[in-house]
């Protein structure tokens, strides 16, 4: 191995020990009094999903009739990020793991990800750019990048670490292809399994899909502006596209039972829209074939021609699908108003309804200036050239793609750390090579050894001292510009998420657990069990964990709409209804700002004009919720209080119980 190589081995060994620290600066809060408190609330339910695999391998809950108490809900995460976790603990239990250990792999497993997460990132800024600095330094990048770190903390137990990870199998295969055209035909059909394993283990993966298509199609019709053929792209696309939509119409018929369209979950819309990409790409390549030496505008507006009518057909012949296109889209861009309750559903631009850079500067830091510049640097140059590449067009797409994601939602982040890493890496390098540390350094160091061992001139004894001054001043200064404030903020991220649950939470849900009856089918829910728990939305996943209670509603936000008119009603008899119709015995009840009750009504179909009137203080006091948590139901006779939490929140306890029992 030559010298370049093992520098590049030590300093990606370097990056790994970088990224392993900054990802387990959570352990002090994970790890409380020899026990794990998972971060954010949707972990509790992916290891309640991962519990249950590992224990009953290799089944895993698909339908929980714990959530949406009492008619159950579908989960609409695709199973195989909780499989894969529970195949793991499985393994290293001997077939018979227990709870502690199935914790354990369950909270490392982001950070092995993340970690693994430099891999891609090197190959992707390598194959892009074509020098090996420019992958170290995407690496680099990956490790330090606050957006990254946040989503693969330890106890951070969620897909979206898996996401970037599998977004960025997918570039580099596509790279691959493009740099390695002799490896054509396997590539395809790695990607296909790339993109099936990303189907069944989150819900946005066709977000992702698109990406690739939307870079494909764009490929050929460059290529055709350009009079070159675009044959390599069109079987890339034919096969990577075909394979997964076959295999997943298969599995999703015939091992999921699906019948509909459904974009929420699995269903047929997922081997429908691989197979609409499959089509696209068919036309858009099979159509550069025929009209190969023809004018650039006969093919555009043939295209355009042939896409109208594909449009209509869609629309008109194949509305089921259209219908399942356009409700992701209306996800994405926040059509729904109960997503404009929820933080991270709000832009990345305008948190609290305001706008302010003060998030993605959080996230990204100093490599987001250095993205920007570098990605403007990137494709200006390659336009100069007028040889636009297939490498520059996915690049393109993929940063304008992830930077809308993250304008529309922010929890789209995570998806805009991989250009940003990429996009940062290639600024770093340019930069360091304009101020002349880099290719100059080199250069000269190349002039200086040549020259000595030709003979023509005898090594100086000190003709290294102004060449180290000049190195360690290069990397001091970029050591205290770039890379220490970005790694100040990823050692503090985990302050920029809700975090583990509190002392009062948790001995809330071991009240419930210890001291109310027990409610049956909690390992096997299939069966209604005997009440249900009602509470707000966004502690459902912990009570069903560490509670082991069924509650109306939780983090998937199914139940919202009856749990926010029960809290904010006025109305005793309104909120008695739907605590009979919930099957309902016991309520939970928590101190909270007026702004999380504004939301409340806000999903209980109360218009913005109310809430921001004199009248919401009226009907925040007269509120049943209120009158419970505050006055501890005195006027209430049906409600009796039997727990309180020891903090004091607002006036009264953080978290009170509740027991229902009609008249």
């Amino acid at each position: 191995m030559n010298i370049k190589g093992r520098w590049t081995i030590g300093a990606l060994i370097g990056i790994a020990i970088a990224a392993l620290a900054l990802r387990l600066s959570s352990l002090p809060t994970v790890f409380y009094q020899g026990s794990i408190r998972f971060l954010e609330p949707d972990a509790y339910y992916h290891m309640r999903r991962i519990i249950h695999a590992a224990e009953n391998f290799p089944d895993i809950i698909l339908s929980d009739s714990y959530i949406n108490y009492p008619y159950g809900f579908e989960i609409g995460w695709p199973p195989l990020f909780d499989q894969m976790i529970a195949a793991f603990s499985w393994a290293l239990g001997l077939g018979n793991p227990d709870i502690h250990l199935i914790e354990m792999v369950g909270a490392v497993s982001p950070v092995v990800i993340g970690v693994l997460m430099i891999i891609p990132a090197f190959f992707i800024g390598k194959l892009l750019f074509e020098r090996t600095e420019y992958g170290v330094a995407a690496a680099l990048f990956t490790a330090i990048l606050p957006a990254h770190v946040l989503v693969s903390l330890f106890g951070f137990v969620d897909h979206h670490v898996f996401e970037t990870f599998l977004l960025s199998l997918m570039v580099l295969v596509y790279l691959l292809m493009v740099r390695r055209l002799e490896w054509l035909y396997h590539l395809g059909v790695i990607q296909a399994f790339v993109i099936l394993i990303a189907l069944y283990s989150f819900p946005s993966a066709p977000i992702y899909c698109g990406i690739i298509g939307l870079a494909l199609f764009a490929g050929i019709i460059i290529r055709q502006w350009k009079g070159e053929a675009s044959r390599d792209l069109l079987v890339f696309g034919l096969l990577s596209f075909g394979i997964a939509a076959l295999i997943s119409a298969l599995i999703n018929r015939f091992v999921f039972c699906a019948t509909n369209l459904q974009a929420d979950s699995l269903s047929l819309f997922q081997p429908a829209y691989l197979a609409a990409w499959f089509c696209i790409l068919a036309i858009a390549g099979l159509l550069a074939l025929y009209l190969s030496g023809r004018p650039f505008t006969v093919y555009l507006g043939s295209l355009a021609g042939i896409g109208i009518a594909g449009f209509l057909t869609l629309f008109l012949a194949t509305r089921p699908l259209w219908d399942a296109i356009s409700s992701g889209l209306t996800y994405v861009t926040r059509g729904d108003p109960i997503l404009g309750t929820i933080v991270e559903a709000h832009s990345i631009f305008f948190p609290e309804g305001s706008f302010t850079l003060a998030p993605i500067w959080d996230l990204f830091s100093v490599p987001l200036l250095l993205a920007i510049a570098g990605f403007g640097i990137y494709i200006s140059y390659q336009w100069q050239k007028r040889e636009i590449d297939d490498g520059a067009i996915l690049f393109s797409v993929l940063f304008l793609v992830s930077f809308v994601l993250v304008a529309f939602q922010m929890r789209f982040l995570y998806v805009f750390a991989l250009p940003i890493a990429v996009a940062g890496g290639y600024g770093l390098v340019r930069v360091l090579m304009y101020v002349g540390f880099g290719e100059q350094l080199t250069a000269s160091h190349h002039k200086e050894k040549a020259a000595i061992a030709s003979g023509k001139r005898k090594k100086p004894e000190n003709s290294q001292k102004p060449v180290k001054k000049h190195v360690s001043l290069a990397l001091s200064l970029v050591a205290l510009i770039i890379f220490a404030p970005t790694v100040y903020s990823a050692a503090h991220i985990q302050t920029a998420i809700a975090g583990t649950p509190t002392d009062d939470w948790m001995m809330a849900t071991a009240f419930l657990k210890e001291e109310t009856p027990v409610t049956s089918y909690y390992d096997d829910p299939v069966l209604t069990p005997e009440y249900g728990v009602m509470s707000l939305w966004y502690w459902g996943n912990l009570i069903i964990y560490s509670g082991e209670r069924p509650v109306v509603s939780n983090n998937f936000q199914t139940g919202m709409v009856d749990s926010a008119t029960f809290f904010t009603t006025g109305s005793v008899a309104v909120a008695q209804e739907i605590l009979d119709r919930r099957g309902c015995r016991y309520v939970v009840t928590e101190s909270f700002r007026p702004g999380s009750f504004a939301n409340l009504l806000l999903i209980s179909g109360v218009s913005q004009d109310i809430i921001q009137s004199e009248a919401f203080w009226e009907i925040l006091e007269s509120s049943v919720y209120y009158q419970i948590h505050y006055f501890d139901a005195e006027d209430l006779p049906e409600y009796s209080l039997v727990y309180r939490s020891p903090s004091i929140l607002g006036g009264t306890n953080a978290v009170k119980i509740f027991e229902y029992q009609p008249a």
